[in-house]
């Protein structure tokens, strides 16, 4: 309006219709069309004494917090000097906590404990002071010097913002020039934010659609996530060792990756913290961990196809310390208290084979083939491949364990790492 570039007129800030066609008849204005007036010289010239009165204002302030500035830093250098004499002050009478211990000590032929005691103190107290003025001191003032440093840049910085804008009125003003800034600036301007609406507008656009696309896909992804889960449940179930307390996994959650269990025949669940038994962790974090890998091999996922159990049976280990002897008998560990539906510890150990033995099976791949005898009639058979899941076990427990029980197979031990076979060889110890 100062520019004779539209009409006088109201304008609501928060009505952007009338904003945006206001800009749009100012974007389709030419350079020609600026004209200055008696009346627009003025408002420069009002924006020019503006601009000299927030600058006398902002010098005023920062000499102000110059001079607080200047001084924090002379108090800070004060408070550095009487740090300085505490120290010192702390490292002459340090001597006295030595004597007053030795006079205590040997009471009866020292006079004087009274007089080192008092230095003592005085230790002490000086001491207290340090403590003090590193505490109370120092920070606070410190603290305070760097938010003044700031505000003074903060304002520094304003002042130059505002003497650049001055001397730019200053020497432009009924210049070409300045014509040139205005129409760079307002008609310009104007041009642009236009500009940025249309395409905001085709933006919008192009997000619809995409969020459009986007729902085809996006209504059954949780339904999907479920299904997912669900399927794993039920891979696991088929690996719970007959010994657990509870017949089922009930649950899986993928946001803490806590198991819930139960009963076949009852709808309440539990969380394996309120099991209680070692047994019962161990069989349901068997369990869940072999139908994950299940789940994981079907999808041909990147998680690697070979998990590693440490001891897995050490809740059902004999209460004695186990050697390998001849004599023992594994078998005749029962457990004192008939828990684990009443399964020895050899044959809670021997489930525990058995059930990776089952996954180890289960991830075996399986086809029908035709075949020619020699004779020349075909026939079908089924071919088993290696199976795309290794299992790596780490226990105490020896081949009279595992060896020969019926259902546990696809076992290759490696080395018993005991006695004269140690993992740690004696010539290295010895050496």
């Amino acid at each position: 309006m100062e520019y004779g570039l539209i009409h006088q007129t109201e304008i609501n800030i928060t009505d952007t219709v009338n904003i945006e066609i206001l800009l749009k008849q100012i974007s389709e204005k030419n350079i020609g069309d600026i004209k200055f007036s008696d009346e627009a010289n003025e408002v420069i010239a009002n924006k020019i004494q503006d601009l000299i009165n927030q600058l006398d204002s902002l010098h005023f302030e920062v000499r102000a917090l110059k001079q607080e500035r200047n001084n924090i830093e002379e108090l800070l250098g004060i408070e550095e000097q009487n740090r300085k004499q505490l120290n010192e002050k702390c490292s002459r009478l340090e001597i006295a906590e030595f004597i007053r211990d030795f006079c205590k000590a040997n009471s009866s032929d020292t006079m004087i404990i009274d007089d080192v005691e008092n230095l003592y103190n005085n230790l002490k107290i000086v001491q207290d002071k340090l403590i003090d003025t590193n505490i109370f001191g120092k920070g606070i003032y410190e603290a305070k010097l760097n938010r003044l440093r700031k505000r003074i840049n903060e304002k520094t910085e304003k002042i130059n913002i505002l003497s650049k804008n001055k001397d730019i009125l200053e020497g432009k003003v009924g210049t070409q020039s300045l014509i040139q800034d205005l129409y760079v600036k307002i008609i310009g301007g104007a041009q642009k934010i236009i500009n940025e609406i249309s395409e905001k507008n085709d933006i919008n656009q192009q997000i619809e659609e995409l969020n459009s696309e986007i729902a085809k896909y996006d209504f059954d992804i949780d339904e999907l996530r479920q299904k997912q889960l669900i399927s794993i449940v039920n891979k696991s179930n088929s690996y719970v060792p007959g010994f657990a307390e509870f017949d089922e996994i009930a649950s899986f959650s993928k946001e803490d990756l806590t198991v819930k269990v139960k009963n076949k025949y009852s709808s309440e669940s539990y969380f394996l913290w309120e099991t209680g038994s070692g047994s019962n962790w161990v069989a349901y974090h068997i369990a869940t961990m072999l139908g994950l890998h299940k789940h994981f091999i079907y999808k041909k996922t990147p998680v690697f196809n070979f998990i590693i159990f440490d001891q897995p049976s050490q809740v059902y280990f004999p209460k004695v310390n186990y050697q390998h002897t001849k004599d023992f008998d594994f078998d005749k560990e029962k457990k004192s208290d008939d828990i684990d539906k009443g399964f020895s510890d050899l044959e809670c150990v021997r489930e525990m084979f058995k059930i990776m033995c089952k996954a180890i099976n289960d991830n075996k791949s399986k086809k029908t083939v035709t075949k020619v005898a020699a004779n020349g009639t075909s026939y079908q058979m089924e071919e088993i491949s290696d199976s795309n899941l290794q299992i790596i076990v780490l226990d105490h427990a020896g081949p009279d364990v595992w060896k020969n029980p019926e259902n546990i197979n696809d076992i290759n031990p490696l080395e018993e790492w005991t006695l004269e076979n140690r993992l740690v060889p004696d010539s290295w110890i010895s050496g």
